[in-house]
């Protein structure tokens, strides 16, 4: 369990709620969705108070960061290669760093050859940093180095110390390479699609079964990046990720919701029909309302032989309609897609009938 009871941004309520909501087992990937979901229709009212407030905190708490020293765990946060090879390139920087004074071209050249991401490479001559017996110039020269490495990209480089952590601890678990889940954070940082979008990309990029998996790893990094002493965002930024985070934690609400209704539906018994494919289907409807129906063609098309229309049709209403409001941009767009939905569901069923 992630240990941020002493963050100070945080109650002790909201975080016991994220810790019960992201730290779910191998098997048993939806519980923290599944916690979401009996939350579908209070329209986040706790989330949203509990928001204000850490973002409260976390501008009073940049004053006093400032006295802290750098992280002291610079290394561990190092993505680019196994621990043997990051020891080893590090003992030849500082090998380097003192054979060479003042600090030549050679020495940034070997610091960018060794590290290709910018992130990694701060990390390392924070590392070196914490050397012993530094010269006043050495220090200065290596300061300088990391100035000009994180000009004009201090967020991008920012995000990526601050969640390699969990980086590396979900990549594990998700046998990915943790550079991946790094790229997947300062995506979802410094993106601007939609959270419908958002969710589709990862969906895509990291497969079906580890689509709540990977909410569970921005959400997770998200908290390590707030209460971090060089913070990727400022509090106004850090509340408009929130809120994309909320979002897409009612899009994984009504995936579960789906996934439910899939389970005791005959959609997935013959195998012509795909989980994912049905999901996808939702998502779309999601984004394009006014078009549901052109939507389920393709899906009508792929079932017809094996299954009635209504019970397709009927499976997206009953999502529709019990998944969280706020997915769509606003409430006319959700009566929309409802109202063809259950248009579809009536001739349908006369259909059926009158067969």
């Amino acid at each position: 369990m992630l240990d941020v009871k002493n963050t100070g941004v945080f109650s002790s309520a909201f975080i016991d709620k994220l810790n019960a909501m992201t730290n779910s087992d191998d098997g048993d990937e939806t519980a923290d969705a599944e916690l979401d979901s009996g939350l579908a229709n209070s329209k986040y009212i706790d989330s949203s108070d509990e928001m204000a407030s850490a973002l409260s905190s976390f501008i009073n708490r940049r004053d006093l960061e400032k006295l802290k020293g750098t992280n002291s765990d610079s290394q561990e946060r190092i993505l680019d290669g196994e621990e043997d090879e990051i020891n080893h390139k590090i003992f030849d920087l500082k090998r380097t760093l003192k054979d060479n004074l003042p600090l030549d071209r050679d020495f940034i050249d070997r610091l960018k050859r060794y590290f290709k991401d910018p992130s990694d490479q701060v990390l390392a001559l924070r590392e070196l940093l914490n050397e012993k017996d530094l010269t006043a110039e050495q220090v200065e020269l290596l300061t300088k180095i990391i100035n000009e490495i994180i000009s004009g990209s201090e967020k991008s480089v920012n995000a990526g110390i601050n969640s390699a952590i969990q980086a590396k601890l979900f990549g594990n678990k998700m046998k990915l390479e943790p550079q991946l889940l790094r790229a997947c954070y300062r995506g979802f940082i410094m993106g601007n699609i939609s959270t419908t979008d958002q969710y589709i990309e990862w969906l895509g990029n990291f497969g079906f079964n580890h689509r709540h998996t990977i909410v569970n790893f921005v959400e997770q990094s998200l908290i390590v990046d707030m209460d971090s002493e060089k913070p990727s965002c400022n509090a106004y930024e850090f509340g408009f990720v929130l809120s994309k985070l909320i979002a897409i934690k009612m899009i994984r609400t009504s995936d579960v919701i789906f996934m439910k209704k899939l389970e005791s539906s005959s959609l997935l018994k013959d195998g012509s029909l795909s989980a994912e494919q049905l999901l996808l289907t939702l998502l779309y409807i999601f984004q394009y309302p006014s078009e549901s129906e052109q939507i389920l063609t393709s899906v009508i098309e792929v079932s017809q032989a094996s299954h009635e229309d209504s019970v397709v049709y009927q499976t997206y209403l009953s999502s529709v309609n019990e998944s969280p409001h706020d997915i769509f941009k606003s409430e006319s767009e959700r009566e929309i897609a409802i109202n063809i939905l259950r248009e579809l569901v009536t001739s349908a069923y006369k259909k059926e009938l009158s067969r």
